[in-house]
């Protein structure tokens, strides 16, 4: 009987410890400062932090936050994590290093609401391999954007999102984005849905065309 309990009792920790429960809401105040801190803050726990943005508030990123798979202007997305935009921007200045705006690693998963990304700039260095990959976001990991405009983002492949985990988009725009090779979005993932959403107007090697806006399309569904 004892040992029955015991088996019950690891079976239900095993499960919970494996469960993400809502966590923290944290109100960030309009400063990109204050928006560093709160991710790397949500990074320590493994619920679903929320993150309410200042409506309206230019969030604008002057530096390289961290190095990986090239330079990223916020920290890494590594748990749970929801940013509520409320209508703000988060976009890299015009005088800054080139960097990508967001970086989700395998553990990292980030639904971003009503938020406008812009102005990002990733070059492709040769090495580390995925150094060009994604101009506004590089994604290992399960990504949800939805009622946002990612805009005006260069980059060497996926100048809006270059998907290696699982993506969906809703409802948003994704337009003026300007690539080397391979699309506005490049999804090389296990699946990417695209819902009610407008792509246009993305440049390639500058012709304006939406022609590569997935790669390969077989693994993607609108």
């Amino acid at each position: 009987m004892k040992a029955k309990i015991f088996l019950l009792s690891l079976f239900v920790s095993l499960f919970l410890s494996s469960c993400n429960y809502p966590g923290p809401t944290t109100s960030i105040i309009c400063d990109v400062n204050a928006l560093i801190k709160a991710i790397l803050d949500a990074n320590q726990l493994p619920d679903i932090d929320t993150l309410e943005l200042t409506p309206g508030c230019n969030y604008e990123l002057f530096d390289v936050n961290i190095v990986k798979d090239g330079n990223n202007g916020l920290p890494i997305i590594e748990s749970p994590i929801v940013i509520n935009g409320n209508g703000a921007s988060i976009f890299r200045s015009g005088n800054a290093p080139t960097f990508r705006l967001l970086h989700v690693v395998a553990s990292g998963n980030l639904v971003l609401n009503d938020l406008t990304l812009s102005n990002a700039k990733i070059e492709h260095e040769g090495n580390p391999v995925y150094s060009g990959y994604g101009g506004a976001i590089l994604n290992f990991g399960r990504l949800e954007v939805n009622n946002s405009l990612i805009t005006k983002n260069y980059a060497h492949t996926g100048s809006g999102i270059h998907n290696e985990g699982s993506a969906d988009i809703n409802n948003s725009t994704i337009s003026h984005n300007e690539v080397e090779i391979q699309g506005a979005i490049n999804n090389y993932g296990d699946i990417l849905t695209i819902s009610h959403s407008l792509i246009t107007e993305n440049d390639w090697y500058g012709d304006s065309t939406a022609k590569r806006v997935l790669d390969p399309p077989q693994n993607s569904k609108s």
